[in-house]
């Protein structure tokens, strides 16, 4: 009896030491300045250990590593090309791994997939832009039906836009292929 306790003892301390966090995503964000510093330009969630499009991420917050591999078919099956990066900023990209998804992300457009046919429970994979900020001489802007982007001539997106493109959005779950996708707008 006392070494049946022994040895269940002895995997709970181990489950506690191999660390309470889960890393359910990869979570890569584009910054504007140097050392991951001032606005963040994209943020894409991957669902970790799920196949999105020939694309298989992994994130380790124990080990600080994170990996993309890039299958040639859809299926993830055979081998791919592996990029792996350390956790933390490089340069102007920033790599975390995350348990849950924010709830909302304030000033952002994009788009989330998810493996069933409702839009429904945690999408494996998701990719926001952040909208009201000048990027390549653009600003773009959303509301639950319209998304417009503004383009200007100079490269701060000063004056008067050059060229405005308005184009109809909706908001509703799509089905797809793979499951089903949602376009999100967070004005």
């Amino acid at each position: 009896m006392n070494k049946y306790l022994i040895i269940l003892f002895s995997l709970t301390l181990l489950i506690l030491e191999s660390g309470c966090s889960v890393d359910n995503y990869l979570l890569v964000q584009q910054f504007d300045q140097p050392s991951c510093s001032g606005i963040v330009l994209t943020s894409v969630f991957y669902q970790t250990n799920q196949c999105f499009q020939g694309i298989l991420a992994t994130c380790n917050s124990q080990t600080n590593i994170a990996s993309l591999s890039n299958y040639n078919n859809t299926e993830c099956e055979g081998s791919p090309s592996t990029m792996k990066f350390q956790l933390g900023c490089n340069s102007l990209t920033g790599f975390s791994c995350i348990e849950q998804l924010p709830t909302d992300i304030p000033s952002t457009v994009g788009s989330s997939n998810y493996f069933n046919s409702t839009c429904q429970n945690d999408p494996y994979y998701v990719e926001l832009k952040t909208i009201g900020i000048c990027t390549n001489s653009a600003v773009v802007q959303c509301n639950s039906t319209e998304l417009t982007i503004s383009k200007f001539e100079n490269q701060d997106c000063t004056g008067q836009p050059s060229n405005q493109q308005h184009i109809l959005i909706d908001t509703q779950c799509k089905i797809t292929t793979n499951g089903s996708s949602q376009i999100i707008c967070n004005s």
